[in-house]
């Protein structure tokens, strides 16, 4: 049975505490989960709404986690 993508990236998220998103997709790229931005972008919004993480804008283009 496999891990709901959800519970992967929170994983990684608690593991780390606190970090950008461009390193939670490479980390999770070097962990072989392989999905698109837009798919990652959903994920991380679904993640925020449950409430189980904060995603706040720290430049234009990065965002903080």
């Amino acid at each position: 049975m496999a891990i709901p993508l959800k519970n992967i990236i929170h994983e990684k998220i608690k593991e780390a505490n606190s970090l950008t998103d461009a390193e939670l997709y490479k980390a999770l790229a070097k962990d072989g989960v392989i999905i698109t931005e837009d798919k990652f972008n959903k994920l991380l919004l679904d993640l925020e709404i449950l409430g189980l993480i904060k995603v706040a804008w720290i430049t234009k283009d990065a965002r903080r986690i």
